[in-house]
């Protein structure tokens, strides 16, 4: 799906689902327009502890760095 977005300029929009799944979304952060992780998918895919407002911040910014462009 990935691949295919980026041929046909498409954003791709990544929702982790579970805390499972969401090492696989990591991946694709590069080609992420958007990505909808809850604090426990945030975690697993930063590495890093999200137990508040502050540190879900700081993990989003993390996720920018890896690619994503948008993370709510």
């Amino acid at each position: 799906v990935a691949r295919l977005c980026r041929r046909y300029g498409v954003g791709l929009c990544l929702e982790p689902v579970s805390l499972a799944l969401a090492p696989r979304v990591g991946a694709h952060l590069a080609d992420a327009t958007l990505i909808t992780p809850n604090m426990a998918e945030a975690a697993a895919l930063t590495g890093l502890r999200v137990t508040d407002r502050d540190e879900a911040l700081y993990a989003a910014l993390a996720l920018q760095a890896r690619g994503a462009n948008t993370v709510i």
